[in-house]
């Protein structure tokens, strides 16, 4: 599929759950800076979603179809009136933070979540993704009985955590070149 066809069936996905600026977005830096390529994954992270919600969408641009999954942020990108939403983000090292801009999957590795997935930040804003080691893992405080419990999902310390039970497929569908936009207007 060239590139051309499946970024026009990312923005009309996008445009389905109201996704259409970071699609935009990630249109606009593939187009530019990879043009050559040709992705069917692709995903966004919308921050102005409370935890609670699933607020991790993949798009699949062969079987023309959205999910949406479940995805903390960090603890230190929590507001203080409402810790289900995040509201500081920063890319300095020790921040706890997530970090907005686009993001590119690399390859997975064991680390103290298990199988998890390198992330190379693309952006000013999140240009220090591999030195802090933000990436794409599996965590128990990440599902629908922490939100029971708690009300809103756990943190971590910057990465995309989401439910063990999808961080497989998540990796499966995402890794070696697929596209993240984390966003927030």
């Amino acid at each position: 599929m060239p590139a051309t066809r499946s970024t026009e069936i990312l923005l009309k996905l996008a445009a389905t759950v109201g996704q259409s600026i970071p699609a935009q977005k990630l249109v606009e830096y593939k187009l530019r800076s990879d043009p050559s390529t040709d992705e069917r994954y692709w995903a966004i992270v919308d921050f102005n979603q409370p935890s609670t919600n699933k607020r991790f969408y993949v798009f699949d641009t062969l079987e023309r179809k959205v999910e949406a999954y479940y995805v903390a942020h960090g603890r230190g990108s929590g507001d203080s009136k409402d810790e289900r939403f995040a509201s500081v983000f920063s890319n300095d090292p020790g921040s706890n933070s997530s970090s907005l801009g686009i993001y590119r999957a690399l390859d997975e590795y064991n680390g103290n979540h298990g199988r998890s997935l390198r992330l190379a930040g693309l952006e000013q804003t999140n240009s220090n993704a591999l030195e802090r080691a933000v990436v794409l893992h599996k965590a128990d405080y990440v599902s629908e009985d922490f939100i029971r419990k708690t009300g809103r999902l756990g943190r971590s310390e910057g990465c995309f955590a989401v439910e063990p039970i999808v961080g497989d497929t998540l990796i499966d569908k995402l890794e070696n070149g697929g596209y993240i936009i984390a966003w927030k207007k």
